[in-house]
């Protein structure tokens, strides 16, 4: 699965969803850090790293520029990633 995401494919849905401009509901503040790598979320577990049967959520953070609050958009939910489509390249190795 791809861990990146155009950009320009983000900011788009954000637009759709938040409009021109969207304050921080910590600073007030409306500069915000688009990532356009995908992150992976999952439950803490003590420290201890547990592979399978846990469930790991992908998302996107995007970051106030001024206070470094931080806001996660789930890719899949926002329909900037096809998980079946994204799956079937990395059987077909491309």
């Amino acid at each position: 699965m791809s861990d990146q995401i155009d950009s320009i494919k983000i900011i788009k849905y954000l637009k759709s969803k938040w409009g021109d401009e969207k304050r921080c509901p910590m600073c007030d503040q409306t500069e915000w850090i688009v990532n356009d790598k995908i992150f992976e979320l999952r439950e803490f577990k003590g420290g201890s790293i547990i592979l399978g049967n846990i469930p790991i959520f992908p998302v996107i953070p995007i970051i106030c520029k001024n206070c470094s609050n931080t806001i996660f958009i789930n890719p899949i939910n926002a329909r900037l990633l096809d998980v079946k489509k994204e799956s079937n390249q990395e059987k077909d190795g491309k």
